[in-house]
């Protein structure tokens, strides 16, 4: 079967800011060449790791991030890492540089000097603040962007009001960027002429605040943090309850049909506990609202009876938007995920042998995309690649 981007090479300059947007290119098809520096990627000394193993080599993090690329190590600092870096460059369709505003510049490798090697080369420069503008030599991480891009303000918890922001954990600053950094690319990559795209994380992120933006700037109107739930303006009733195994559900109170409410309620009264919400007036949606939180009280209640699965599957047969809140264990025994071929496995040789990943989040009609190689090892492929030939 063919890979949708197997036509694509890619550079990628190691670091936390590119590792997504390759894994996007390396999964969908394209040779990705990650150009690492002597000593290895900053992200090789990430936790957590394989079995306690705290080395280079055994990063899980970077396992993630990194499968089916290619390794070569480039010392960018000395002519000769300088040249080999240029030759790969003029084989490659996309250049993604991590480097901090003017890094390339300051070792010689001017645009001037890229557009020379390639002038077809899509250069997709990532940075925290962009080349230009009052912050742009200011230097950012997943805490920063999250912070300054408005992420914070819209998490933590209203039931806590003197509790701080929270900041989501999972290189999410770096996920938006990324994702940002993959669509450019293929645009830019549709003109067939070479391009230099300014991607600042900071804008990345500021753009990715939901309705927090656009209420502000069309109502004057800032959303609040709301405990398990979207930030809002105005205030919504806690929707997340434990059941009876332990096990937490997420009951949302957005958008119930009348055909859902009916469903609902049918099945609250069918044992017992429906209270007062078989009266007519909660179809009333001025009602419904103001009574949001004796609604979601009668519903804890009810959740509190049942197991998870009863409620989730429950709920879902009555069109009703809930789920059970699962964890990591849960996904990795998650029947649906398991139909859909999610989980793939990767062979790491020894002594890790067959190792579980996830799969791809989408399948492609008549092509491949996702994992089929462990992440490399340091400079794996480098003779090759300072070689000038492929090594895939």
């Amino acid at each position: 079967m063919s890979r949708t981007l197997e036509h694509l090479t890619v550079v990628e300059l190691a670091g936390p800011r590119t590792e997504w947007c390759g894994k996007l290119f390396s999964q969908a098809g394209a040779r990705v060449v990650l150009v690492e520096p002597p000593g290895g990627a900053e992200t090789r000394r990430y936790g957590p790791w394989f079995q306690g193993r705290r080395d280079g080599e055994s990063s899980l993090h970077f396992w993630h991030y990194n499968t089916d690329k290619e390794s070569a190590v480039l010392d960018l600092t000395a002519g000769d890492g300088r040249e080999a870096f240029l030759r790969l460059l003029g084989e490659a369709d996309v250049l993604l540089d991590g480097s901090e505003a003017g890094g390339l510049e300051g070792l010689g490798l001017t645009r001037e000097a890229i557009g020379e090697a390639n002038d077809r080369l899509v250069h997709v420069a990532l940075t925290p603040f962009g080349q230009e503008g009052p912050m742009a030599s200011w230097l950012g991480s997943d805490l920063v962007h999250q912070a300054l891009g408005g992420q914070m303000m819209m998490n933590g918890y209203d039931d806590m009001p003197e509790s701080p922001p929270v900041n989501g954990q999972g290189n999410q600053a770096g996920h938006m960027a990324g994702s940002w950094a993959f669509i450019a690319a293929l645009a830019a990559l549709q003109a067939g002429k070479g391009s230099f795209i300014d991607l600042s994380v900071h804008d990345a992120s500021a753009g990715m605040t939901e309705n927090a933006l656009p209420q502000f700037d069309y109502t004057g109107k800032v959303v609040t943090r709301r405990t398990g739930r979207h930030a809002s303006v105005a205030p919504t009733p806690a929707w997340q309850h434990r059941a009876a195994d332990g096990r937490y559900i997420n009951a949302q109170l957005v958008n119930v049909s009348p055909r859902a409410w009916e469903g609902l309620v049918s099945w609250l009264d069918e044992h017992g506990m429906a209270e007062d919400l078989t009266d007519p007036k909660y179809f009333v949606p001025e009602i419904f609202r103001e009574e949001a939180d004796h609604i979601s009280d009668v519903i804890g209640k009810f959740v509190a009876t049942k197991t998870a699965d009863e409620i989730f599957h429950g709920a879902q047969a009555r069109a009703l938007i809930f789920s059970a809140i699962l964890n990591p264990e849960d996904l990795l025994d998650d029947p649906h995920l398991a139909a859909r071929d999610f989980w793939i496995e990767l062979d790491h040789g020894e002594p890790e042998g067959m190792l579980r990943y996830a799969g791809s989040a989408f399948v492609a009609q008549n092509s491949e995309v996702r994992p089929r190689r462990r992440a490399p090892r340091l400079d794996e492929h480098g003779d090759a690649v300072r070689g000038g030939g492929a090594d895939g």
